[in-house]
Protein backbone atom coordinates (compact mmCIF):
# COMPACT_ATOMS: atom_id res chain seq x y z
CA UNK A 1 0.00 0.00 0.00
CA UNK A 2 2.70 2.30 0.44
CA UNK A 3 4.32 2.43 -3.07
CA UNK A 4 0.67 2.96 -3.86
CA UNK A 5 -0.27 5.57 -1.67
CA UNK A 6 3.34 7.76 -2.65
CA UNK A 7 1.91 8.06 -5.94
CA UNK A 8 -1.35 10.55 -4.83
CA UNK A 9 -0.73 13.89 -3.01
CA UNK A 10 -3.07 15.85 -0.14
CA UNK A 11 -6.68 15.03 0.11
CA UNK A 12 -6.99 12.39 -2.33
CA UNK A 13 -4.07 10.35 -0.95
CA UNK A 14 -5.97 10.98 2.80
CA UNK A 15 -9.03 9.60 1.41
CA UNK A 16 -7.60 6.35 -0.64
CA UNK A 17 -5.81 5.48 2.85
CA UNK A 18 -8.89 6.14 4.62
CA UNK A 19 -11.07 4.02 2.07
CA UNK A 20 -8.07 1.03 2.12
CA UNK A 21 -8.50 1.17 6.70
CA UNK A 22 -12.02 0.35 6.23
CA UNK A 23 -11.31 -2.19 3.78
CA UNK A 24 -8.39 -4.17 6.19
CA UNK A 25 -10.94 -3.34 9.15
CA UNK A 26 -13.39 -5.83 7.15
CA UNK A 27 -11.00 -8.15 6.29
CA UNK A 28 -9.70 -8.43 9.52
CA UNK A 29 -13.49 -8.74 11.27
CA UNK A 30 -14.21 -11.19 8.95
CA UNK A 31 -10.63 -13.09 8.82
CA UNK A 32 -10.92 -13.22 12.93
CA UNK A 33 -14.59 -14.39 13.44
CA UNK A 34 -14.61 -17.92 15.26
CA UNK A 35 -17.07 -19.06 12.49
CA UNK A 36 -19.47 -18.21 9.55
CA UNK A 37 -22.08 -16.87 11.24
CA UNK A 38 -19.81 -14.99 13.41
CA UNK A 39 -18.24 -13.57 9.58
CA UNK A 40 -21.54 -13.02 8.15
CA UNK A 41 -22.68 -10.88 11.30
CA UNK A 42 -19.35 -8.80 10.89
CA UNK A 43 -20.59 -7.93 7.24
CA UNK A 44 -23.92 -7.62 8.08
CA UNK A 45 -22.65 -4.72 10.81
CA UNK A 46 -20.25 -3.12 7.97
CA UNK A 47 -23.32 -2.93 5.73
CA UNK A 48 -25.38 -1.51 7.90
CA UNK A 49 -22.58 0.81 8.99
CA UNK A 50 -22.39 2.20 5.73
CA UNK A 51 -25.77 2.88 5.35
CA UNK A 52 -25.79 4.78 8.28
CA UNK A 53 -22.45 6.62 7.50
CA UNK A 54 -23.70 7.69 3.83
CA UNK A 55 -27.65 8.25 5.24
CA UNK A 56 -30.72 8.15 2.71
CA UNK A 57 -29.34 10.26 0.27
CA UNK A 58 -26.27 8.62 -0.54
CA UNK A 59 -23.02 10.55 -0.28
CA UNK A 60 -25.18 13.19 2.62
CA UNK A 61 -23.36 11.65 5.41
CA UNK A 62 -24.87 11.88 8.58
CA UNK A 63 -22.67 12.70 12.12
CA UNK A 64 -21.43 8.92 12.72
CA UNK A 65 -20.63 10.71 16.07
CA UNK A 66 -24.22 10.80 17.10
CA UNK A 67 -24.96 7.08 15.91
CA UNK A 68 -24.97 5.19 18.91
CA UNK A 69 -25.33 1.37 17.43
CA UNK A 70 -28.03 -0.63 15.87
CA UNK A 71 -30.34 -1.46 18.27
CA UNK A 72 -28.48 -2.74 20.75
CA UNK A 73 -26.07 -4.95 18.54
CA UNK A 74 -22.65 -4.57 19.67
CA UNK A 75 -20.35 -2.51 17.05
CA UNK A 76 -16.87 -2.98 17.13
CA UNK A 77 -14.78 -0.38 17.80
CA UNK A 78 -12.19 -1.08 15.05
CA UNK A 79 -15.44 -0.39 12.45
CA UNK A 80 -17.10 2.58 14.30
CA UNK A 81 -13.34 4.22 14.01
CA UNK A 82 -12.71 3.46 10.01
CA UNK A 83 -16.56 3.78 9.01
CA UNK A 84 -16.48 7.40 11.09
CA UNK A 85 -12.93 8.11 8.93
CA UNK A 86 -14.34 7.27 5.64
CA UNK A 87 -14.79 10.41 3.34
CA UNK A 88 -18.47 10.10 2.88
CA UNK A 89 -18.99 13.75 1.26
CA UNK A 90 -16.74 12.48 -1.74
CA UNK A 91 -17.23 9.05 -1.91
CA UNK A 92 -20.77 7.00 -2.93
CA UNK A 93 -21.48 3.95 -0.73
CA UNK A 94 -22.37 1.82 -3.63
CA UNK A 95 -18.91 0.70 -4.56
CA UNK A 96 -18.62 0.37 -1.19
CA UNK A 97 -21.30 -1.97 -0.68
CA UNK A 98 -20.81 -3.69 -4.14
CA UNK A 99 -17.16 -4.83 -2.48
CA UNK A 100 -18.90 -5.38 1.12
CA UNK A 101 -21.02 -8.15 -1.38
CA UNK A 102 -17.57 -9.71 -2.59
CA UNK A 103 -17.02 -11.13 1.38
Amino acid sequence: MFMGSAIFEGALRIDLLRIYSFYRTVDDLVDEAPDRDAARLAIKQCSKAIRIRFGPQGGHSREWKHVNGFQGEEIPPSLCSSVAQLPASRLAPEPISYLLAGF
